[in-house]
């Protein structure tokens, strides 16, 4: 173990002091640096008519100016409004396709019994006919979930409703039918 003790301390005194030596040691001096970069410069090429800044212009001799012709340009305004009409336009079209976006609805009942759950859905359709119910089966579980809310407070105006007769009925986040959603919004 002190063999190579030794051995590593002898070998990292000779690295530093081969380190501490000056640059002269190998031959080299940072002040005799001179080597030509230009050929690595990137270089811009540009025409006068680029610059922002105007060059006077060199003096000429008085010839007459070539008459000039008014054209006519559309207004700018009237240029950026048929723009935006068209941005517009492919907007609403892309829009037209979508059916769905996030949303709420009523859970008001999860479990195994097939009766139960139609007992919930008949409820909704009597005693609220505004809403949409939705039985969904996943073996084997039975969720009705009722509603298409768009914001969280309008699902709360229900929710009190119907835990008269649902006490365990909750507000999840759903995807709703936007159509719908918009209806119901105006229902209430």
């Amino acid at each position: 173990m002190y063999k190579t003790f030794f051995r590593n301390g002898a070998f990292l005194l000779l690295a530093a002091a081969f380190s501490a030596c000056s640059s002269n040691f190998l031959g080299r001096s940072s002040a005799s640096y001179d080597e030509d970069l230009a050929k690595t410069r990137v270089r811009f090429e540009y025409n006068q008519d680029d610059l922002l800044i105007a060059t006077p212009a060199p003096e000429t001799v008085d010839t007459p100016a070539p008459e000039v012709k008014p054209v006519s340009v559309p207004s700018s305004s009237a240029t950026i409004n048929k723009q935006l009409e068209e941005a517009m336009n492919i907007i609403h079209q892309q829009n037209k396709s979508v059916k769905y976006m996030p949303g709420y609805r009523i859970q008001l009942y999860v479990g195994n019994t097939r009766s139960e759950a139609d007992a919930a859905k008949s409820y909704i359709y009597r005693n609220f006919p505004d809403l949409t119910p939705y039985v969904t089966f996943s073996q084997p579980t039975y969720r009705v979930k009722a509603g298409d809310f768009i914001s969280k407070a309008e699902a709360e105006t229900v929710l009190s409703s119907i835990r008269l007769q649902y006490s365990t009925a909750v507000i999840i986040s759903d995807k709703i039918e936007i159509e719908k959603g918009l209806l119901q919004a105006r229902a209430d």
